[in-house]
């Protein structure tokens, strides 16, 4: 699958929160960023161990009530 640059992805294992792709080169090395508390982390990935982030169907957005 080819990423672009802004989509949203996650490691096939699951162990990364979600990441936004950040740069792809033509080697096929994705790298991604993504935050743990208030730091900006950075790591490159082979293509082949992302896939693209599906948010669950059941997830509901709570609204805060108009006043």
């Amino acid at each position: 699958m080819a990423f672009k640059i802004g989509d949203v992805v996650r490691l096939k294992s699951n162990t990364v929160p979600r990441m936004t792709v950040a740069k792809v080169s033509p080697s096929g090395l994705v790298t991604c960023q993504w935050f743990n508390e208030s730091n900006l982390k950075e790591a490159s990935f082979q293509e082949e161990m992302l896939e693209l982030y599906k948010q669950p169907a059941d997830v509901s957005i709570r609204r805060r009530p108009a006043y």
